[in-house]
């Protein structure tokens, strides 16, 4: 996706650095490594897309307004009791949520019991 702009963001240099070696290896122009936490970046982007760095409850309020589509959140566990909790405390109504099974794309048990939450805007309530 040569047209897409990606930035690449951890709070731990030696994962940045880590993606950086992978960038620069594939050559790829599109793509920013930062080593900061993610409410400490400025700006707007189109998508978040994260592995479950914390419940997201709390990761919410960190990307809340920051994003122009969706948060695509990779998690495990009770992710109904997380999904509550997000709507209970940010108003985020149900529509605005859906969630896959990972296990039904890649059957691996390594994804048993693995999400993906996309908390998206009003266009997800859409037909």
């Amino acid at each position: 996706m040569p047209e897409a702009r990606f930035t690449l963001c951890d709070s731990i240099g030696k994962k940045v650095r880590v993606a950086q070696a992978v960038v620069d290896g594939l050559g790829l122009k599109n793509v920013e490594c930062v080593n900061a936490r993610v409410e400490s970046l400025p700006g707007q982007w189109d998508w978040i897309v994260s592995r479950a760095v914390t419940s997201l409850e709390n990761f919410y309020p960190w990307v809340k307004g920051r994003f122009r589509n969706s948060i695509l959140y990779l998690k495990g566990g009770d992710i109904e009791t997380e999904i509550a909790a997000l709507q209970k405390k940010y108003h985020v109504p149900s529509e605005n949520i859906r969630t896959w099974d990972i296990n039904s794309w890649l059957n691996d048990e390594y994804f048993a019991e693995k999400f993906v939450i996309e908390v998206g805007k009003n266009y997800l309530c859409t037909p």
